[in-house]
């Protein structure tokens, strides 16, 4: 699994909760909703907040100090489309949480307006 760093037990995560890590020396929010499991930067867009202390439901995460909502599938943020958090990919084997490589953090394009 090269690429691949395993940063705990699957027990070691709750359900419902973001709990955060530095993994090689970045702050890293990891989400457990269901049987589906995400991986973030630990920084709100907007003013830094750790989204790990934030809310979590239907895979977005509301961070805590301004109500921003990020797409924990995209990094995307609800609030500004104009904004993103990285991501990564998080992988259970055998009761062990691995945190995949990063996704390269990239603006989403400009929407296309309609003519008019």
């Amino acid at each position: 699994m090269a690429g691949w760093r395993k940063i705990g037990r699957e027990e070691d995560f709750r359900k419902g909760e973001g709990r955060s890590l530095n993994v090689g020396g970045r702050q890293v929010a990891v989400f457990r909703e269901g049987a589906e499991w995400f991986a973030i930067e630990d920084a709100c867009p907007h003013m830094r907040a750790r989204l790990s202390e934030g809310t979590i439901r239907d895979c977005v995460v509301t961070c805590g100090w301004h109500g921003w909502r990020i797409d924990l599938r995209s990094g995307v943020a609800l609030t500004r489309s104009r904004a993103r958090v990285a991501t990564c990919a998080v992988r259970v084997e055998d009761g062990q949480v691995w945190l995949g490589p990063w996704v390269k953090k990239e603006s989403p394009p400009e929407p296309v307006s309609g003519g008019g």
